[in-house]
């Protein structure tokens, strides 16, 4: 009996499959901060531009906040694009 009820979950997780983990999760925003001597430190860990700009003022005027590139936020929000043949008339 728990030989069928084992192979059951096996084959009920080889069918539906574990869906993505957020382990892979990058937040949007990374903080680029010039730390002299052509050094450039990039801090990606932040989830609001706000946040981001916090920190920015304590590395100085060097630093900026910038779109994580690594980062699949920007691309799970952005919808379709429409051209302007697909508006709706007025």
């Amino acid at each position: 009996m728990r030989m069928v009820v084992f192979l059951a979950m096996v084959a009920a997780t080889a069918l539906f499959g574990a869906g993505p983990s957020r382990a892979d999760y990058e937040p949007p925003w990374c903080l680029r901060a010039n730390k002299g001597s052509g050094w450039v430190a990039e801090m990606c860990h932040y989830r609001t531009f706000e946040q981001c700009r916090d920190d920015m003022y304590l590395y100085g005027t060097t630093s900026f906040c910038i779109h994580n590139p690594r980062s699949s936020y920007w691309t799970e929000q952005s919808g379709p694009k429409r051209r302007k043949s697909q508006r709706e008339p007025r």
